[in-house]
């Protein structure tokens, strides 16, 4: 199932991130959430910022429960959970970056995540640390 979404980032520290995210997809009569909260660090190299995180997640998946001769009904199941994950940045201007992603979620079940994102930077603190 595709999936699409947001999230957004709150400094906490110098090379640190609360990164809260909601995923949503639907397909096939069924429709899935995931909600997420994550602590990020990021650690310079050269040209790329790469990032480390964990955090706790909520999914929510509902489904059609076919019953013969009777009406159809939807069954909603909630699940928390914990990922892990790491990510590359590439900077392609001041306030513009690619990101990608390799997240490992687990309970309920296992899943690997693998996420392609343009990601926009608003930080007001780094640039008024470059005009003083």
């Amino acid at each position: 199932m595709s999936l699409c979404g947001g999230r957004a980032g709150f400094k906490i520290g110098h090379n640190t991130t609360l990164e809260p995210q909601l995923l949503a997809g639907a397909g096939k009569a069924q429709t899935y959430v995931l909600g997420s909260l994550s602590f990020r660090g990021d650690v310079q190299i050269d040209e790329i910022v790469a990032s480390y995180y964990a955090g706790a997640d909520v999914h929510e998946a509902t489904s059609p429960v076919f019953n013969v001769g009777a009406n159809t009904t939807d069954t909603t199941m909630i699940y928390f959970g914990a990922h892990v994950g790491g990510a590359l940045w590439w900077d392609m201007s001041d306030n513009l970056a690619l990101r990608t992603d390799l997240q490992f979620n687990f309970n309920p079940g296992t899943s690997l995540f693998l996420g392609f994102s343009i990601v926009l930077r608003f930080d007001p603190a780094d640039q008024q640390a470059q005009n003083p």
